[in-house]
C-alpha cells in the first residue's frame, strides 16, 4: 500500500508518517529530503546556490523541477518509484500538487491522506521544530501558505485543492492521541493492521 500525505504548513502531517511508521510497518519517503538532494546535485553541478533553509528555494525548485520533466507528478513519481523498488508499504509525504495525487493515482495503487489544523496552532507546531526554514513571523508564514494554497498553473503548489482531492481528512486540533485514533480508524477501513 502506498498512502500520500498531503496538508498544510505544520498540520501533522510528519506526526501522520511517524505514527504508520511505528505502529504499522510502514516506510517514509520524504519529498522535502528528495528535493534537498536535488538541490544539493543542482548546487554543486549548476553553481544555483539555493538555500537548503529558505521555503521559498524548495517550492521554486519544485515548481522547476515539474516543469522541466514535464509532469506535474514528477516529484512523487519517483519517490513511488524508489518505494516499489523495495516492494513495501510506503508513505510519500508531502504531496503538494493536485496532478500528483491524479496521476499517481492513475499509475499506480496510491491512497491520500491529508491533515489540516487551525493556523495559529499549525505556526507553533512548525515553529517548535527548530528548522531554520520554519523560523518565521506568524505573518510571513501565512504569507508562504498563501503562496502555496491555490495556484492554477498545474505544475505549481495548490494545497487547499491537494486536501480536497484527499481520501480520508484527519483535523488535527486535538492532542496526538485524537490524531492516532483518526488514523487507526482509516487504516482499519483499509483492511491494514497494527504491528
Amino acid at each position: 500500500m502506498i498512502i500520500g500525505i498531503t496538508g498544510m504548513n505544520g498540520s501533522g502531517k510528519t506526526a501522520v508518517a511517524d505514527y504508520l511508521v511505528s505502529n504499522y510497518g510502514f516506510l517514509h519517503f520524504s519529498g522535502r529530503k528528495f528535493l534537498a538532494e536535488k538541490i544539493t546535485e543542482a548546487n554543486e553541478s549548476e553553481h544555483r546556490g539555493l538555500s537548503l533553509e529558505d521555503r521559498e528555494s524548495f517550492r521554486v525548485f519544485a515548481n522547476e523541477l515539474r516543469k522541466k520533466n514535464n509532469s506535474p507528478a514528477y516529484l512523487v513519481e519517483q519517490l513511488v518509484k524508489r518505494a516499489q523498488t523495495m516492494n513495501v508499504n510506503a508513505i510519500i509525504e508531502s504531496i503538494r500538487v493536485p496532478g500528483e495525487i491524479e496521476i499517481t493515482r492513475n499509475k499506480f495503487p496510491f491512497v491520500v491522506f491529508a491533515v489540516d489544523a487551525e493556523p495559529h496552532l499549525r505556526y507553533e507546531r512548525a515553529v517548535k521544530r527548530g528548522s531554520p526554514i520554519d523560523s518565521v513571523s506568524y505573518e510571513k508564514f501565512i504569507d508562504q501558505e498563501e503562496q502555496e494554497a491555490a495556484s492554477n498553473d498545474i505544475y505549481e503548489q495548490n494545497l487547499r485543492m491537494c486536501v480536497d482531492l484527499a481520501d480520508q481528512k484527519f483535523m488535527n486540533n486535538g492532542t496526538l492521541d485524537d490524531l492516532r485514533l483518526q488514523i487507526d480508524t482509516a487504516m482499519e477501513k483499509y483492511g491494514v493492521t497494527k504491528l
